[in-house]
Order: structure tokens, then sequence, then C-alpha cells
């Protein structure tokens, strides 16, 4: 996301049957925006590293078809100091099982 800020209004993330639920009312990033998102992300442990796949993702548009990259490369960012064994997700939570 060099260059710009997400802006992000009415979001909401749940943690449940093992997946994670995301809805908001407005995305904005530099011109281009995006309204009513909903996605669906079903999110695993693979050699250490947490790994996604979008299940769901609506509008189907430019700005969507960016969020599962820029997801990917947030998530690499923020938890390349761990070795991640398992990801729990249950209700209201996840939880990842890091070995030092």
């Amino acid at each position: 996301m060099a260059g710009g800020q997400l802006q992000v209004q009415d979001l909401t993330i749940r943690f449940t049957k093992g997946r994670v639920y995301v809805t908001a009312g407005q995305l904005r990033y530099s011109f281009i925006s995006l309204n009513n998102l909903q996605a669906v992300i079903n999110v695993w442990a693979e050699g250490g590293k947490v790994r996604i796949a979008f299940d769901q993702l609506k509008p189907s548009n430019l700005m969507t078809r960016m969020i599962p990259n820029m997801a990917a490369q947030a998530l690499e960012q923020y938890t390349s100091d761990w070795y991640v064994k398992d990801i729990q997700i249950g209700e209201g939570k996840l939880t990842l099982v890091v070995r030092p």
C-alpha cells in the first residue's frame, strides 16, 4: 500500500465457524472507493507461515481484486518473526500457536 493510506468505516470482524467474516461500510484507498465490503476468509498455517484464502469477496471490482494480495502481505509482515504451527478460530477469537 505504498503511497497511500487505507481508510475504513463501519468495520466488523467476526471469528466463527472456522472462518473470519469481515464487513465494512466503506473502504477508501487513494482515489478508489468501495462500499459494502463482505468477505469470508479461510486462515491456516503452512510451513511456519500464515496463509489465507478468500472464500467470498464482494463486490467484485478493481479494489476487491487488490485486497487478497494486500492482506497476504500484511500478514507476512506482522507474523514474520514467528514460526506459526497452527491457527485456531473459535467463537470470537483467532489464536496463533507459535514455536520459539
